[in-house]
């Protein structure tokens, strides 16, 4: 009886590791989620708004901040 006791008791705890692993999961995501988009707001990535110049400079009517980035 000992030996089920600690069997069903392992079993649990398992079980437990397993849903905080999931929620762990799932909030490192959506922080990762989170700083993409930060980033990319930052950048001037996803301003619809954004737009090149003829000489390739970036004017971005939104006021978000443009990062100086040579590729």
């Amino acid at each position: 009886m000992f030996l089920g006791d600690l069997r069903e008791a392992l079993r649990e705890v398992i079980e437990a590791i397993g849903r905080v692993n999931r929620q762990n999961d799932t909030l490192i995501r959506q922080s990762l989620s989170y700083i993409d988009r930060t980033l990319k707001l930052v950048a001037g990535e996803d301003a619809a708004s954004t737009v090149y110049t003829l000489n390739g400079e970036v004017k971005c009517p939104t006021g978000q901040i443009v990062l100086n980035r040579t590729v």
